[in-house]
C-alpha cells in the first residue's frame, strides 16, 4: 500500500480493528490524510520531549537569577559565604518561662520553641509541655553536628 492511501478495507466502509490501529485519519486545510499510527505517536513524544527540554531550561534560568539575587543582597548586607550556615554550635536557653530559644555561637536568635505548663492554658493555646519543648529545642541544636556527620 502506498503511502498516503486509503486502507482497502476503509474504501469499503468497514475498516477491521487489526487495520485501523495501524492508521490514522490526520485532517488538514487541504484534505484527510491516512498516516501510520506510529508516526503521530512519534510526533507526539518529539513535541513532549521538547516541551520538558523548554520546561527544564526555564527552571534552570529561574533558579541561577534567584541565586544570583540573593548572592547580591549577601554582598549588600555584608554577608559571606559564612552567613549561609548560622555559626555552630548551637546552644539552648529558657526565655521568660514561656519559651526555649535556640541560638548559633554569634549569639542569633535561630529558633522559638513555645510551651506553657498550665493544663488549661495549654489546651486552649494549643502549645507544648515544657519538657517536650525543651526536647525539641535540644533537638534542633544537635543539627550542625549532624549534618557534619560523614555518612
Amino acid at each position: 500500500m502506498e503511502l498516503g492511501a486509503m486502507p482497502p478495507a476503509a474504501r469499503r466502509g468497514c475498516v477491521p480493528a487489526n487495520e485501523l490501529e495501524m492508521f490514522m485519519f490526520v485532517i488538514m486545510g487541504n484534505g484527510t490524510y491516512y498516516v501510520p499510527g506510529l508516526w503521530i505517536f512519534a510526533a507526539c513524544a518529539v513535541l513532549v520531549a521538547g516541551w520538558l527540554t523548554l520546561a527544564w531550561r526555564r527552571a534552570a534560568r529561574r533558579k541561577a537569577k534567584i541565586r544570583e539575587r540573593d548572592d547580591c543582597l549577601r554582598a549588600q548586607l555584608g554577608l559571606g559565604d559564612e552567613g549561609r550556615v548560622p555559626a555552630p554550635p548551637w546552644s539552648v536557653e529558657e526565655l521568660g518561662g514561656e519559651c526555649f530559644v535556640v541560638r548559633d555561637a554569634n549569639g542569633q536568635a535561630l529558633s522559638y520553641v513555645y510551651f506553657d505548663d498550665d493544663p488549661h492554658l495549654r489546651e486552649v493555646s494549643k502549645r507544648l509541655t515544657s519538657d517536650e519543648a525543651r526536647r525539641i529545642a535540644a533537638n534542633i541544636a544537635k543539627l550542625p553536628d549532624l549534618l557534619q556527620r560523614p555518612n
